[in-house]
């Protein structure tokens, strides 16, 4: 069976929404940008597989009719005609790094179904050909790895914007790297028997109850206990999950509604930290210069020039 064949039942089922293309006199067969995802944006579909990358802020990513909450360091897994969107929350911004190519970009013998299939089992990324319910498009990244992957996207988008003699083959290689990168942890992720689909989806509503509560007081004690779990269990999740500590993530949630009330208020830089959840001045101060390299003064004079 060949791939078009494959997806041929998604091209005609979706076939009311936009369908995005490459150009038509294109022979890259790869396309590559970095931009700011909007509040308001229509469902729409595209022609080939696509890997995006949430490299700042937050939001949300609608696939084929179920949304998720994304943030930085996921990884987003959207096959050709099945129909997406991804929308940034109000007030954050949401950076996306988008690679979208053809199979054939890789090697043309993958314009065969049996090649093709041979590569994604190699390359652990089987959500593209599961049927549309049973994708797995979010995978958080953190730490090293998403340290190597930022490393290789950067590369990559200088490559497509420069296109020096053999971008193409540089390009190709770099693409290789990411898939096996990305496809080691998404592979350490589905075989990982603790962890259920349940319960990776109630850790992202602990997120979410994280996200709105931020300012308030909150212990990884009292989240547990609101979603049931044991301090200790609910740690493990989380981390396995989220890719960092309960504690640091809650910090960076805090830190980033510092900064929206740094941008949009004239309010004290005290007051500011306290309405943002932090219990002391000193605290606040020390982790904005640890994540920025300023001080929160520094940042709202910066920001509003």
């Amino acid at each position: 069976m060949s791939f078009e064949q494959y997806y041929e039942q998604y091209k005609e089922k979706y076939a009311e929404y936009d369908l995005y293309k490459f150009a038509e006199n294109s022979a890259e067969l790869v396309f590559l940008k970095q931009y700011q995802a909007r509040t308001t944006t229509g469902i729409h579909r595209h022609q080939y597989f696509q890997i995006n990358y949430v490299s700042a802020g937050e939001g949300h990513h609608e696939l084929a009719g179920r949304t998720q909450a994304v943030h930085k360091g996921d990884i987003l897994i959207i096959p050709p005609y099945i129909p997406h969107r991804i929308l940034a929350n109000e007030n954050v911004p949401c950076e996306i790094v988008e690679f979208e190519f053809a199979l054939a970009f890789i090697n043309q013998n993958f314009s065969d179904f049996s090649g093709a299939s041979s590569f994604v089992d190699f390359a652990y990324l089987a959500p593209y050909f599961l049927p549309e319910e049973e994708l797995q498009p979010r995978l958080t990244l953190s730490g090293r790895l998403q340290f190597e992957i930022e490393k290789i996207l950067d590369e990559t988008l200088t490559e497509f914007s420069e296109k020096r003699p053999g971008y193409l083959l540089l390009i190709r290689a770099l693409l290789l790297r990411l898939l096996l990168l990305v496809g080691r942890e998404y592979s350490i992720g589905q075989t990982d028997p603790v962890i259920s689909q349940q319960n990776r989806e109630i850790i992202w509503q602990a997120v979410q109850f994280m996200k709105e509560h931020c300012d308030q007081k909150l212990s990884l004690e009292q989240v547990a206990e609101r979603f049931s779990f044991s301090p200790s269990h609910f740690s493990y999740l989380f981390k396995s999950v989220i890719g960092v500590p309960f504690s640091k993530h809650l910090i960076t949630l805090r830190l980033n509604r510092a900064m929206h009330l740094l941008c949009e208020t004239t309010l004290p830089v005290a007051r500011v930290g306290e309405l943002a959840g932090f219990q002391s001045a000193p605290h606040f101060f020390r982790c904005f210069r640890e994540k920025t390299g300023q001080t929160p003064s520094g940042f709202r004079k910066k920001s509003t020039i």
